[in-house]
């Protein structure tokens, strides 16, 4: 299977070598991706989220009630996540972008995250003993980055390496039950 490869191994190890180049406790992905030899790999890992999230995703959203909104959400969400990728952070040369890269840096993953739960939700509404354990361990890893958030008072590379990982394979494992649970094959297996 080339997506489970892709979430399991491929996106993690990019994620892992990217943040590599950053203080794990100090610095963000958003710093070391504006470092000049770096801004591209910051690209790649932005676009690579998204498909990680989409691929995670599109079968989550085509079990759940609220498709069309559901899409839009996740559209809106990917968006602001590329938007902050490629603008740039250099506070010293460029205040207004970097002033909109930050505020974009917070709203795409709170966006994303809220996809996800709205996602979760539906989902549970249609599922319910299904979903009560996944939507449980998808409210655990939200606290869990909080709390290391609020441990360094920062969004770092851990809080953005640890969500952006266990979200995406959270996302491959609920897809994979759903589909084996509501008996039909999976048509957007790659």
């Amino acid at each position: 299977m080339p997506e489970g490869l892709y979430l399991l191994v491929v996106y993690p190890l990019y994620t892992l070598w990217f943040a590599n180049h950053a203080s794990i406790f100090d610095e963000n992905l958003s710093y070391v991706g504006n470092l000049d030899h770096l801004h591209w790999a910051f690209i790649l890992w932005g676009l690579l989220t998204i498909l990680a999230l989409a691929l995670g995703l599109r079968t989550c959203i085509a079990h759940s009630l609220f498709k069309k909104r559901n899409q839009r959400v996740v559209t809106l969400a990917a968006f602001l996540l590329m938007l902050a990728v490629t603008l740039p952070y250099r506070p010293t040369d460029l205040p207004l972008l970097s002033l909109i890269h930050i505020l974009l840096s917070f709203a795409a993953p709170l966006s994303l995250l809220a996809a996800v739960f709205m996602i979760f939700m539906d989902l549970r509404m249609l599922y319910p003993s299904l979903m009560a354990p996944y939507l449980n361990v998808f409210l655990l890893i939200c606290v869990i980055a909080l709390g290391i958030y609020f441990k360094y008072a920062s969004v770092n590379t851990l809080v953005e390496i640890f969500l952006s990982i266990t979200v995406s394979n959270l996302l491959k494992l609920t897809a994979g039950n759903l589909t084996k649970m509501s008996g039909k094959a999976d048509e957007y297996q790659v």
